[in-house]
């Protein structure tokens, strides 16, 4: 029974029982494998333990301690799209609980300054219809959504990518994109996100019909998964770390 990763600590926990008396020659290998899982295990809590410290809201930090152990759990294991699941759950979590709490509730009142705030400007030319996007190279939300969202008897879906922006420009950035480094590292986020959206619906939604964007993005993670690991653990851990950083200094 071998393994490469932690091999040192297996090896350390097998002369310490031989030292100690607790190991004789025979023993169970399954015995001794169950003992390395759950050092193994251990470890993992210990680290999500350590990267939510001190992380608010408080009351998701079991749930973002449980997925951040699968996540590292599937790296281990080399399970590419399992590990974009689990970083997904976890931003997904917090993503969900911010917005619910901190931005939905005065959306009505504070929904133009932050869309505007995020380079989104107001297109007077198409009769105010929509809001098209200024150094944001895409629609970002229509009039008519805004419109309805002020309704309180019209409930609209948010996409996720739309309630990710709005939660890195409030909680990430402080509402303050004025500068072009932080125009282009706002857009970075967004890409990774994407990213991240995609490769976590191959697992959810399967072999469903893709969009040429999906098919490409699939194609270039797939060539590149060894980057993509260390990529979106970047966007994770921007991502809390941000928040942690700003969570009480919020605009």
């Amino acid at each position: 029974m071998q393994k490469e990763e932690n091999s040192w600590m297996f090896s350390e926990l097998l002369t310490s029982l031989k030292k100690r008396g607790y190991l004789v020659k025979g023993a169970d290998d399954a015995i001794m494998l169950d003992i390395y899982e759950y050092c193994l295990e251990e470890n993992l809590r210990k680290q999500a333990e350590n990267f939510y410290n001190d992380f608010e809201p408080k009351d998701i930090k079991d749930e973002l301690i449980l997925d951040f152990m699968a996540m590292e759990r599937a790296r281990r294991n080399n399970d590419f799209f399992r590990f974009t699941i689990a970083i997904y759950q976890q931003i997904e979590n917090i993503i969900n609980t911010l917005f619910k709490r901190e931005i939905e509730p005065t959306w009505v009142i504070d929904c133009f300054r932050i869309v505007e705030g995020m380079s989104i400007t107001y297109n007077t030319e198409k009769k105010k219809e929509y809001l098209s996007s200024t150094k944001i190279n895409k629609d970002f939300i229509t009039q008519e959504q805004m419109v309805l969202r002020s309704k309180k008897s019209l409930t609209i879906n948010w996409y996720p990518n739309q309630k990710f922006n709005i939660v890195m420009y409030k909680f990430m950035f402080k509402a303050t994109i004025n500068k072009y480094n932080q125009v282009n590292l706002f857009i970075e986020f967004l890409n990774l996100f994407a990213e991240l959206y995609i490769c976590r619906n191959q697992v959810h939604k399967g072999s469903k019909e893709k969009s040429d964007f999906e098919e490409s993005t699939l194609i270039k993670v797939n060539l590149n998964q060894s980057q993509y690991y260390f990529k979106f653990y970047y966007l994770l851990e921007q991502f809390v770390f941000k928040i942690k950083e700003n969570i009480n200094t919020k605009p």
